[in-house]
């Protein structure tokens, strides 16, 4: 089984690469989720993944998801979310 610590350097390390999701399914569990925000906001918090790397990955997620809610093609994540512009 992969180390905690090893599945939170990989998702800091997606980001720091570009990558605007990370999901995570071997080695997760309960505790995964939360132990990998953690990380990611130790990461933050060190200068290793910059702010505002973070929050442009966060506003194209939100924003697709936001996008193929109102064509019906999925959930919308929340009934008073609206996109960022």
């Amino acid at each position: 089984m992969m180390r905690r610590s090893a599945i939170i350097g990989f998702a800091v390390a997606a980001l720091v690469a570009g990558n605007d999701l990370v999901l995570t399914v071997v080695g997760s569990n309960a505790e995964t989720a939360p132990r990998t925000v953690d990380g990611i906001v130790a990461a933050v918090d060190s200068g290793t993944l910059s702010e505002d790397r973070l929050r442009d990955a966060a506003e194209r997620v939100m924003t697709l998801r936001l996008s193929l809610g109102a064509t019906g093609a999925a959930l919308e994540p929340c009934a008073d979310c609206v996109p960022v512009e």
